[in-house]
């Protein structure tokens, strides 16, 4: 979720003029530095001996931990303003007036301060796109909230079969038509008098043992449709994973030894990685059969 969340971040601040120039620009840096490995060699090691200087100078502090060697803790009394005299920044006066750019332009406005510009025309802006893109972020909530109805832990304390009606109305309406959905009602009134009261399901935590209880049991077949729900809610489990694994094979795959790999071969090679277990049943000389049957039938 938080490679969906970083995503959902940069591409809804894109949508902001300056921002979008902002990574243009940023992407271009680094595809410049990262293009060279000795280059990006020599920026590392620069930075390290920058570090190694504000440690020695005392302008930084350092803690260490069981997982680290040394870590950053925070900068001793540093600022903005400080920081940009060092490095030769300029520092714009926040109440001056804003210019667009370079000549006259003729919808300028005279009264716009630098301050109003980066405050309310940029991040404002930038958080106004962003709080719309969370809009899916309230539906995974919701889908939660609405899903953990029908979580057996606790003796079923959160079984709530107005919740459970509703996530199939809303979230699966092509597996359940609207008789099936009065039926699911129904049997779901009977399961709250059977099944939640019963003592075998009681110790139960999760929904993967619930769907297997009641496949035990055989009642998995009296409430087939509450049987089907719990298998719709976990798949819920699967696609998170899988998208998880999709952004950690890219990570691994593009690294900036391979950042001009083309969309389509880097495809391929996640499908590869992904799906070790299926690609494990193929072998060098079908792969190689495959490819002099796929010429025979060019040449034919």
């Amino acid at each position: 979720m938080a490679h969906r969340l970083q995503l959902a971040l940069v591409t809804a601040s894109r949508k902001v003029k300056d921002v979008h120039q902002f990574f243009d620009h940023l992407v271009n840096i680094i595809n410049i530095v990262v293009s060279s490995s000795k280059r990006n060699d020599e920026l590392q090691h620069a930075q390290a001996e920058q570090v190694e200087n504000m440690i020695a100078s005392n302008e930084i502090e350092t803690r260490r931990g069981a997982n680290q060697i040394v870590t950053l803790q925070r900068a001793r009394d540093t600022s903005v303003i400080a920081f940009c005299e060092q490095h030769e920044i300029d520092i714009p006066d926040m109440n001056a007036r804003y210019t667009k750019g370079r000549g006259r332009y003729r919808h300028q406005d005279e009264d716009l301060t630098m301050e109003h510009h980066f405050r309310i025309c940029i991040f404002t802006v930038a958080i106004d796109f962003q709080l719309q893109e969370f809009r899916f972020c309230e539906l995974t909530t919701e889908l939660v909230i609405l899903s953990s109805a029908l979580i057996s832990k606790d003796a079923f304390r959160l079984f709530n079969i107005v919740h459970i009606c509703n996530l199939v109305k809303k979230y699966y309406p092509q597996d359940f038509t609207e008789h099936k959905q009065e039926l699911l009602e129904s049997q779901l009134q009977h399961y709250e008098l059977d099944v939640i009261k019963h003592p075998d399901f009681q110790n139960m935590s999760t929904i993967f043992e619930l769907c297997r209880g009641l496949k035990i049991s055989g009642k998995s077949n009296i409430y087939f449709l509450i049987d089907r729900i719990i298998r719709l809610v976990l798949t819920l489990l699967v696609s998170t994973a899988t998208t998880e694994r999709a952004f950690l094979a890219m990570k691994l795959l593009k690294t900036r030894l391979h950042n001009r790999m083309e969309d389509e071969f880097l495809a391929d090679n996640m499908i590869v990685y992904i799906e070790k277990e299926i690609v494990g049943n193929f072998t060098i000389e079908m792969i190689m059969d495959e490819f002099y049957s796929m010429k025979n039938r060019r040449q034919a």
